[in-house]
C-alpha cells in the first residue's frame, strides 16, 4: 500500500506529463472498444437474424462467389415454389448505393428488390404511409432507421439509380433487435430489374428465399419438438432440393449466414490487431514517460538507496506507476470508445450501427492496456534500480 501512494504521489508531481501518457493509453483502448464493440453488435445481428428465420432456405447460384454475383431467375424461383416442402419462393435481388445525408456525406445504403406480395415482402412492416404495389414505377419503402438519418418522410423524394423515386411508406425491421435490417430501402424487383439489367430476358433475383410450410416467424416460444421438426424439414430441403435443380445451391440461412460471420471474424481479427498496435503505440508512451521520470528523480532514487531501500522496491515503484497510468487510461478509453461509435454513427448517418455493452470486452482492452503499460515500464524500472548511491547523488 506504501509503494501505492507513493507511486500515485509521484505521478501527480508530474501533472501534464502524466495526463499527456494516459491520453495516449486511452487512445489506444477506445479503438479497442469503439471497432471491436461494432464488430461484435454486427455479428449479433446476424446471429439473431438467423434464429428468426430458420425456417428458409436459400437458394443461389452454385458458380456465384458473392451473392450478388448470383442469378435466380423467376421460372426457377417458380419451380422451386412447387417443392412438397416449400410453401413460396421470395425473390430477392441486392445492390449498394452511396446516398447523400443532411450533413452532405454520401453513405453507402443497401437497396434490396422485391416482388410486391412476396412473403419476404410482407415481412417488412409499414409503419408510416403503405405497402410497394406491383408493377409500380419509381416508389420506394424505406427503412424507418434510414429515414430518420436522412430527414426523409412519406412523399419525400430520394434519388436511387439516377431517378427520383417517392417514398410511399416507411418499415420496421423484420426481426426485433436487428436494426440493420431497417436501414436500407426496398422496390419492386421487377422495376429494379429494369433499371439494373435492361437486356435480362426474364426478373431475375441474386438469391431465392424459399419459405418451409407450417413455419411462422412471429411464433412466441415455440416448443423444442417444433423446432426439432422444422430443422428437420430444412435440412431434407437443403438435401433434396438441390438434386432438381443442377445449377443452384440450396442452403439453410444459418449456414449461408455464416459465410458472412466468417467475414465478420476475419474483420474482427484485424480490428483487434489495429487496436493492439494503437495500445502498443501507447506503451510506448508510458515507457518514454517513465524513463524521462527516472532521469529527473535520479538523486532521488539515490538517497533512496542510500537510505536502504532495496532495488527491488525501487523497481517496483517505477512499474506500478506504469501500471496506474495504464489503467487511468483504459478507465478514459471505454467511454471515449463508446463516444467515438456514437459520434461516427452522427457523421456517416448509420443508426443502425449498435454499440454493445460487452463488459467482457471492455476488460480485455483494460487487461491490455494495463499489461503493455506494465511491461513498457520494466526497463525503466531496471535501470533505476542499477543505479549506485553514489554516481546517482552526484548526478545533476
Amino acid at each position: 500500500m506504501q509503494l501505492l501512494v507513493i507511486a500515485a504521489r509521484n505521478l501527480q508531481r508530474r501533472a501534464t506529463r502524466t495526463v499527456i501518457a494516459l491520453l495516449g493509453i486511452a487512445v489506444g483502448v477506445s479503438i479497442v472498444v469503439s471497432i471491436v464493440s461494432s464488430a461484435g453488435g454486427l455479428k449479433r445481428q446476424f446471429y439473431r437474424m438467423a434464429e428468426v428465420f430458420r425456417g428458409d432456405l436459400i437458394a443461389t447460384n452454385k458458380v456465384a462467389f458473392m451473392p450478388i454475383q448470383s442469378i435466380v431467375t423467376e421460372t426457377e424461383a417458380a419451380l422451386l415454389a412447387e417443392d412438397d416442402l416449400i410453401e413460396g419462393a421470395s425473390l430477392l435481388r441486392i445492390w449498394r448505393q452511396p446516398v447523400k445525408n443532411p450533413l452532405g456525406v454520401n453513405q453507402p445504403v443497401l437497396i434490396l428488390g422485391l416482388r410486391p406480395g412476396d412473403i419476404a415482402m410482407v415481412r417488412y412492416p409499414i409503419s408510416a404511409g403503405r405497402a410497394l404495389k406491383k408493377g409500380e414505377k419509381d416508389t420506394i419503402i424505406v427503412g424507418e432507421i434510414l429515414a430518420r438519418d436522412l430527414k426523409k418522410g412519406v412523399n419525400d423524394k430520394l434519388n436511387i439509380f439516377g431517378r427520383e423515386m417517392t417514398i410511399c411508406g416507411l418499415y420496421r425491421s423484420p426481426v426485433t433487435s436487428v436494426s440493420f435490417l431497417s436501414g436500407g430501402i426496398v422496390m419492386p424487383l421487377a422495376y429494379m430489374c429494369k433499371l439494373r439489367a435492361p437486356n435480362a430476358k426474364e426478373v431475375s433475383g441474386n438469391l431465392a428465399i424459399l419459405h418451409v410450410k407450417g413455419y411462422q416467424t412471429d411464433a412466441l416460444n415455440p416448443s423444442s419438438a417444433e423446432l426439432k421438426a422444422l430443422d428437420a424439414k430444412v435440412a431434407e430441403g437443403a438435401r433434396e432440393i438441390p438434386k432438381k435443380f443442377k445449377k443452384l445451391k440450396v442452403q439453410p440461412i444459418g449456414e449461408y449466414l455464416d459465410s458472412f460471420k466468417s467475414q465478420l471474424e476475419i474483420v474482427d481479427q484485424f480490428a483487434w490487431a489495429i487496436s493492439i498496435l494503437a495500445v502498443i503505440a501507447g506503451g510506448i508512451g508510458i515507457m518514454n514517460t517513465m524513463i524521462m521520470s527516472v532521469f529527473e528523480r535520479t538523486r532521488e532514487i539515490g538517497l533512496l538507496k542510500a537510505l536502504g531501500w532495496p532495488a527491488h522496491m525501487i523497481m517496483s515503484v517505477i512499474i506500478i506507476e506504469g501500471g496506474l497510468l495504464s489503467i487511468m487510461g483504459g478507465l478514459v478509453g471505454i467511454p471515449l470508445g463508446l463516444l467515438e461509435v456514437k459520434l461516427a454513427t452522427y457523421l456517416i448517418k448509420l443508426g443502425w450501427i449498435e454499440v454493445v455493452w460487452d463488459w467482457e470486452l471492455f476488460l480485455q482492452a483494460l487487461a491490455l492496456a494495463t499489461f503493455v503499460g506494465v511491461l513498457g515500464s520494466i526497463y525503466p524500472a531496471a535501470r533505476a534500480a542499477r543505479f549506485a548511491p553514489t554516481e546517482a547523488l552526484r548526478y545533476e
